[in-house]
């Protein structure tokens, strides 16, 4: 089994950094703190954990916004492994705008308790390492945070956390329905991420009240499961089906249609620039196909119960911002393009035809840092609930 960071790092360029009387700087300047910023820091922090430098790294983030929470998650791990892998000191300083909502996906977090935190480095450095590697959940009012193991007891752990979840959710949000749609989600998504790979993951929920483009109050919602891993969401399935371990009659007939735009520029944007449609991207859709699983001697619904779940969800939002991310492709779960109705296959394309016809272009991305593992990534806005009167 490969090491964790080694796979994390593994499709992250490494970017030289000066170093200058045992200290170097790592600035930041990306308006909003993204996949960008991150890429760009990944970079030099990959070279300094790979060729054993020793120094006080300073690193300063001037963003003023926060791109999601799957952005701080991310942060997490590279200052996890800075941490954990080198002796070098770390200053960290970032301070969105406390205007923007955004400013809670850093508040609560633990990179924010350990730019706070006071105390000789090497307290700081050890506290960093224990709270991103315990199984006890980090609750506060409007964050949750858990590592799940992936033991023989991560059945009981996924009960457990849900359990958890539920509580933590019921203090904050109203509406009873729409809290055990998320928590069954949220269940169902950490199973998938412990099932398929043979690593951990870690579970991520920041909620509270935010401002939409019309400054009215809203409830806001996010959700990040991510998890390292040598397999990404869709290596086991391509190489089940390419090997033949299991028949995918489904995947066959999609395939021959789909093969026919594979290397074609796919949508071309101001913001995303040129998408290749390819193999990648078609077995990450294949994922989602009722009856598709890699589980052998079993059938199931692969995917289908996922995106049922996360479509009953979005159901009962205002608006929302949810993908998967792995490696370096994206698949946006957009409500009118997904529509996983019973013996059906979901497109996520407005003919809702996994068969004959491959995603709108609004369905895929791609990210500036390749993530080794997947994440997915929920953000749910719904109008603020009011008590009853009695």
């Amino acid at each position: 089994m490969q090491n964790e960071m080694d796979l994390f790092f593994k499709n992250i360029n490494e970017t030289p950094i000066e170093i200058k009387k045992g200290s170097c700087k790592i600035i930041i300047k990306d308006i909003s703190f993204g996949g960008v910023a991150v890429n760009a820091l990944a970079e030099k922090i990959k070279y300094i954990i790979y060729n054993n430098i020793k120094a006080e790294v300073k690193i300063n983030i001037k963003s003023r916004t926060i791109a999601d929470l799957a952005t701080i998650v991310v942060f997490e791990y590279i200052i996890y492994y800075l941490l954990k892998f080198t002796e070098c000191k770390v200053c960290i300083k970032l301070m969105p705008d406390n205007i923007a909502y955004t400013k809670n996906f850093l508040t609560n977090s633990i990179t924010y308790n350990f730019i706070r935190d006071n105390r000789n480095f090497r307290f700081k450095r050890e506290k960093f390492i224990e709270d991103f590697e315990s199984e006890v959940p980090m609750i506060n009012f409007h964050r949750y945070r858990k590592l799940l193991k992936n033991n023989n007891t991560k059945n009981e752990t996924i009960n457990k956390t849900s359990s958890d979840v539920y509580s933590f959710l019921k203090s904050i949000i109203l509406d009873e329905e729409y809290i055990e749609d998320c928590v069954e989600a949220i269940g169902e998504l950490c199973s998938n991420a412990l099932e398929h790979t043979k690593y951990d993951c870690v579970l991520t929920i920041e909620c509270g009240i935010g401002l939409n483009k019309k400054k009215e109050e809203r409830n806001i919602l996010s959700i990040v499961v991510s998890n390292v891993s040598e397999n990404l969401f869709f290596s086991k399935l391509r190489e089940f089906h390419k090997e033949g371990y299991k028949k995918f009659n489904v995947i066959n007939q999609a395939l021959v249609n789909h093969r026919l735009f594979f290397g074609k520029p796919f949508v071309i944007t101001q913001n995303i620039g040129k998408i290749m449609y390819d193999e990648e991207y078609f077995y990450i859709v294949s994922a989602f196909q009722k009856g598709v699983s890699t589980r052998i001697n079993q059938e199931g619904t692969g995917g289908t119960g996922l995106l049922k779940l996360i479509y009953n969800i979005l159901g009962k939002t205002e608006d929302s911002f949810c993908y998967i991310l792995t490696g370096n492709k994206v698949l946006f779960f957009i409500e009118n393009l997904m529509n996983p109705v019973e013996d059906k296959f979901v497109g996520f394309n407005k003919n809702n035809d996994y068969l004959n016809s491959i995603p709108d272009a609004e369905s895929l991305g791609t990210s500036a840092m390749a993530f080794g593992g997947t994440i997915f990534s929920l953000n749910l806005i719904t109008e603020t609930e009011v008590e009853k009167n009695e």
